[in-house]
């Protein structure tokens, strides 16, 4: 009977260990990929960025615009924002949405002096990016590091009990 015992602790013991090292590859491949998308969302607000300061330089005008439609009142699947340039209303329409943006709100547009339908919305292209790359930074860095931990647990659970599984088989 003990060694039914020994052989059961061992079999976990072992079995623990697969888990934990599987949760572990799983935690670093999880963190890798949420992580990796959140740097792409902060090299694209940078982009978008160095974009802005570009168009200014160019020679952007800014107007007030307005949104008339965004993906929260099931409009469409972004933004559209409407403007003023040159005694002509323009229409614009971003596939970016962002909750803090909602139709019928009044917003900062700059657009090109020299073609007024060409324009940029800094604000929503910047801050929705900004948030992506928080929400994959943390969904990344949180779950990656429960299941690393989780790991880390069944680890030493299982190296324990294949070691308890040994010494009693020794003392036999």
């Amino acid at each position: 009977m003990t060694s039914k015992v020994m052989s059961g602790e061992k079999t976990a013991g072992t079995v623990l260990l697969v888990i934990g090292i599987v949760a572990l590859v799983f935690s670093l491949i999880f963190a890798s990929i949420f992580c990796g998308i959140g740097a792409f969302m902060k090299v694209k607000e940078n982009q978008t960025q160095e974009e802005f300061e570009e168009f200014q330089r160019k020679g952007a005008v800014q107007t007030e615009g307005l949104i008339v439609a965004d993906s929260q009142s099931g409009d469409e699947d972004g933004t559209t924002v409407q403007y003023e340039a040159e005694g002509e209303t323009y229409e614009v329409s971003y596939s970016l949405s962002n909750s803090n943006y909602r139709a019928g709100q009044k917003v900062t547009i700059y657009y090109s002096a020299e073609d007024p339908s060409e324009s940029i919305f800094p604000d929503l292209m910047i801050d929705t990016y900004n948030l992506l790359y928080i929400i994959f930074l943390i969904i990344g860095i949180s779950l990656g590091g429960l299941f690393f931990l989780g790991g880390i647990i069944m680890l030493i659970i299982g190296i324990h009990l294949r070691k308890k599984a040994k010494r009693e088989i020794l003392y036999q």
